[in-house]
């Protein structure tokens, strides 16, 4: 009996050592992310400018723990093409890249003020691809179905439409990737279950979009400006080359009349000369009457405004300058 119950107190103890081992293993499993990340966060602590930007972007702590994993960095543009190569400069701006497996966040700097909120969308959209790679299969295909939904039903933006549009060409394979990045970051209005899906990663995603809406309007009223601006141009132009046209008729009729006045002033009759002198006087009055009051103000006003325009358009042109990689021929963008 003595030896029946060694053996058996033998078994439960190896029993109870492997279930121990087991479990052990299954919190490791199951941690294994945040285990993960503290070990990459240990010596690490982000710059004030990236605090500020999670902060702004109202980021959950896990959002910052993703943002702060890949040391993500603000870049300016002499060299920010050598972390974020655009693949194709005719179809896209790139403003910042996430480089996958926690290889790094690159943000463009920007220091104009103009484009505040620039950097705040661009660093929560990289997060979210962080996000997204860490998603597994199932909550990823989820994830994606709604992404689609939304798109193909309910997304009106012609704006966003035209980005997706970009992606499907310049990253096939990346597209509900580059959704969610984009949805999240810009649209005000999403589905219950994309707003729910968020919510994990923001306190305040509406927060996001009025940073985005920010800057985007500062590029969108002035390139409304110069196409208003351009459209009441050609009027003008149109009214002045029309006005011109006339007014040389009414030269051409002053001119002639004054050769028939000199012609009668030699030949007479003096009362066809006399009739003639105060035709060709009430002609000239008009003429310059036309030229003050009509031609004169059309072309000031046509001046005016071509510099006024012209202001806008390289202010447009800066802020777009701004955006754009001189230097390079979007990455995961």
């Amino acid at each position: 009996m003595s030896g029946l119950a060694k053996i058996s107190f033998k078994n439960v103890f190896w029993l109870v050592s492997l279930l121990i081992i087991v479990i052990i293993l299954v919190i490791g499993y199951l941690n294994f992310y945040t285990i993960y990340d503290d070990i990459l966060l240990i010596n690490y602590k982000p710059p004030e400018a990236i605090v500020k930007l999670a902060q702004q972007d109202t980021m959950t702590n896990y959002a910052r723990t993703i943002f702060y994993i890949n040391y993500p960095k603000l870049i300016n543009l002499n060299s920010f093409y050598l972390y974020c190569p655009n693949k194709d400069p005719s179809q896209s701006i790139v403003l910042g890249c996430y480089h996958g497996n926690e290889g790094g966040i690159y943000l463009l700097n920007v220091s104009d003020p103009t484009l505040y909120g620039l950097e705040q969308v661009t660093a929560a959209h990289e997060m979210l691809h962080g996000i997204y790679s860490r998603l597994s299969n199932q909550n990823r295909n989820k994830l994606d179905t709604e992404l689609m939904n939304f798109y193909n039903h309910d997304l009106k933006s012609p704006v966003i439409k035209a980005q997706i549009a970009i992606y499907r060409k310049t990253e096939p394979g990346y597209v509900e990737n580059e959704m969610n990045s984009t949805f999240a970051t810009e649209c005000k209005n999403l589905p219950p279950a994309l707003n729910n899906f968020y919510k994990q990663y923001f306190t305040n995603r509406q927060a996001v979009v009025n940073f985005n809406n920010s800057y985007q309007s500062q590029l969108t009223n002035r390139e409304n400006i110069v196409q208003k601006d351009d459209i009441r141009l050609n009027q003008l132009s149109t009214q002045i080359n029309n006005l011109t046209k006339t007014l040389v008729s009414q030269k051409n009729q002053i001119n002639n009349l004054g050769q028939q006045i000199n012609q009668l002033k030699i030949n007479g009759p003096y009362a066809t000369y006399k009739a003639d002198v105060t035709e060709y006087n009430n002609l000239v009055t008009n003429f310059n009457n036309e030229i003050n009051n009509q031609y004169k103000p059309l072309v000031n006003s046509y001046n005016q405004l071509v510099v006024s325009r012209n202001n806008v358009s390289d202010q447009l042109f800066k802020l777009q300058n701004t955006l754009v990689n001189p230097y390079a021929p979007s990455s995961s963008n």
